[in-house]
């Protein structure tokens, strides 16, 4: 029986996803993953059964579901394991991390086996390069995402609270808890030392097209996004007293070479992901050693408490 999952909205911006359905027209492989979501149990198992998944995914649709199977394993988006009953099942990566399973679900036994380590056959590399993404992280870093996931765990809970809540008063209150977990404390207001450093910073994101859609695709994006940057300058100004204008566009000047470059798809050129504290020593460490060597030094870690 097929259940509800949701999805972020930065989904439908996926890079290699999208790269995929580019280059295997025909084979649709994002919206199989997005629909392999519905078919899996609580901890994003499914039966790899080719012919039974064409009927419940896109069954009016001329494709090889087998083929798109493959596609998404080698991709690594997938992983197909042999159970001790014999039979083969496939994982989506990451399931359990992204979504928000309901209270009935959550208690029952899960449907289907859990893959252990030794079984998941993973694909050989084609790379020895190393990438970093959202899941593949320095370790020094490691402690920091988890606190964020505990985090975002706990807000998870308190929206479930709030959609399975019957009583108005007790939906009242939990709407209002939320609003106090996520509302900043303090307004960041940029003295007049600061404003240059801000505004330079943020012609250097309105001057790439991407990041610019990105900053400006609505309201809510827009304020936070600018909360991110303000941060950014302030932090800067106030570890650094030397940080200029121009110290900025070279930071963000190497920041989008990074993007561009070898974390293409992995990073996106937008505030929120610079300030992220791996990225931004990666960022600092990419400066040439003899540019301002003490600002370069001061300011290196001061995201690692975020």
């Amino acid at each position: 029986m097929a259940r509800i999952r949701t999805f972020k909205p930065e989904f439908l911006r996926h890079e290699d996803l999208q790269l995929l359905e580019k280059t295997h027209t025909g084979k649709y492989p994002m919206f199989v993953f997005m629909g392999l979501w519905s078919v899996c149990d609580k901890q994003g198992v499914f039966q790899w059964k080719p012919n039974q998944l064409k009927l419940d995914i896109y069954p009016f649709l001329d494709f090889n579901m087998a083929e798109t199977l493959e596609i998404l394993q080698q991709s690594k988006f997938i992983n197909k394991f042999k159970a001790d009953d014999g039979q083969y099942y496939g994982h989506v990566v990451n399931f359990e991390k992204h979504q928000v399973i309901n209270f009935l679900e959550k208690k029952n036994p899960a449907k289907y086996p859990k893959p252990q380590e030794d079984q998941i056959e993973v694909p050989e590399e084609d790379t020895d390069e190393e990438e970093y993404c959202i899941d593949t992280v320095p370790k020094q870093y490691e402690n920091v995402l988890k606190r964020r996931e505990r985090e975002r765990e706990r807000e998870r809970e308190l929206n479930l609270h709030t959609q399975e809540t019957t009583d108005p008063l007790s939906t009242a209150v939990a709407v209002a808890s939320e609003n106090i977990i996520s509302k900043p404390k303090n307004k960041l207001e940029l003295t007049e030392e600061q404003k240059p450093l801000f505004n330079a910073a943020k012609a250097c994101f309105e001057s790439d097209p991407k990041s610019k859609a990105i900053l400006y695709q609505d309201k809510a994006t827009t304020a936070r996004e600018m909360r991110h940057l303000k941060t950014l300058v302030i932090r800067c100004s106030n570890i650094a007293k030397g940080v200029t204008a121009d110290f900025m566009r070279t930071v963000l000047e190497h920041f989008s070479i990074l993007t561009k470059g070898k974390y293409k798809g992995k990073v996106s050129f937008t505030p929120q992901s610079l300030i992220t504290p791996w990225v931004w020593a990666l960022v600092i460490d990419s400066l040439p050693e003899k540019d301002n060597p003490e600002i370069r030094e001061s300011i290196r870690g001061m995201f690692d408490d975020s």
